[in-house]
């Protein structure tokens, strides 16, 4: 979801690094969905990174989606995280980039299919899928699609580590 790397990662001098060269990122032409459309989907095909996640999905979604939990794997500041989790919808929190300096972060949700998948934008107006795949054994697939230049991979695999690092002690937090 958000691209973190190095205890705030893209927040700090990542994200200004991204922020600043979004003329850098390849937009992929794609099929956006429309507010009160269910039935379509935005095509992502870039660059995917899968891992798994020891929780059932409907319990992801929730840490995903409820301002509580964002916040909690963000990190964001306490009581900044603000969702609107619908197609159309908005999410902004403040963080704390590791020089001290507050960052207010803003994105909208372009397609959001309870319990499997968002698609959403990060900082520097990224798109970023997510999709959730329930497993027989009660672990989540997770698997984040970016639409990134190639030279961004190896920070975007590092960045969704740390991501769902975090995200695993949100979910040991509630189980």
């Amino acid at each position: 979801m958000i691209l973190v790397t190095g205890g705030l990662g893209l927040i700090g001098s990542h994200a200004r690094a991204l922020l600043a060269s979004r003329d850098d990122i390849a937009h992929a032409p794609r099929s956006w969905a429309r507010p009160g459309k269910t039935d379509e989907r935005i095509a992502m095909s870039d660059f995917t990174v899968t891992r798994t996640l020891n929780a059932p999905r409907e319990r992801v979604w929730q840490v995903l989606t409820q301002p509580g939990h964002f916040a909690g794997w963000l990190p964001a500041k306490p009581g900044t995280a603000v969702l609107d989790v619908r197609t159309g919808g908005s999410w902004q929190a403040t963080v704390i980039s590791s020089e001290g300096e507050e960052i207010a972060l803003t994105g909208r949700y372009d397609e959001v299919s309870a319990p499997d998948r968002l698609v959403m934008t990060v900082p520097g107006d990224v798109v970023t899928a997510i999709t959730l795949t329930s497993a027989p054994d009660g672990t989540t697939q997770i698997a984040y699609t970016f639409d990134v230049d190639e030279s961004m991979h190896s920070m975007v695999t590092e960045s969704v580590d740390q991501v769902l690092s975090r995200v695993s002690t949100v979910l040991a937090g509630i189980a």
